[in-house]
């Protein structure tokens, strides 16, 4: 006999064990190693590590938001009103290309180069133009 260990799909333990036949083959999801230890051991390699905190899942930065999502997302910021204050400050051509884009596009595409300069106009980092899709995305 011997004893299997689950993990999770980010290979970490899930305190389940369970025990086979010395014939049996690998089964999905269960490791045929030593016991891991106790608190949250993840499988890195041929090893167990074990980690301060379970891994928060990664958060995906949408590519596009519409419109209207863009909006509701400045809107709740308080940075709706300052958009057209700071498309007009642009020089031209961004100027124009900016005003096209906001008034009529049908997305808004997070590697848009107009979408870089009116966010730096409005006072947000990368990091927060990012987090600024990442809501606009849910709403």
């Amino acid at each position: 006999m011997r004893t299997l260990y689950e993990i999770d799909n980010k290979r970490i333990s899930t305190g389940n064990s369970k025990q086979i036949g010395d014939k049996e083959g690998r089964q999905k999801d269960w490791l045929d190693v030593e016991a891991p230890p106790a608190g949250i051991a993840q499988r890195v390699g041929d090893t167990w590590v074990v980690l301060d905190a379970y891994p928060a899942d990664a958060v995906i930065v949408p590519a596009s938001i519409t419109p209207r999502q863009a909006r509701l997302a400045l809107f709740g910021v308080g940075l709706l009103d300052q958009v057209l204050t700071a498309i007009n400050a642009m020089s031209e051509p961004n100027k124009s290309v900016a005003t096209i884009e906001w008034e009529y596009a049908s997305s808004i595409n997070r590697a848009d180069a107009w979408v870089s300069t009116l966010s730096e106009s409005l006072g947000l980092t990368s990091d927060q133009l990012d987090d600024l899709f990442i809501v606009a995305s849910g709403l």
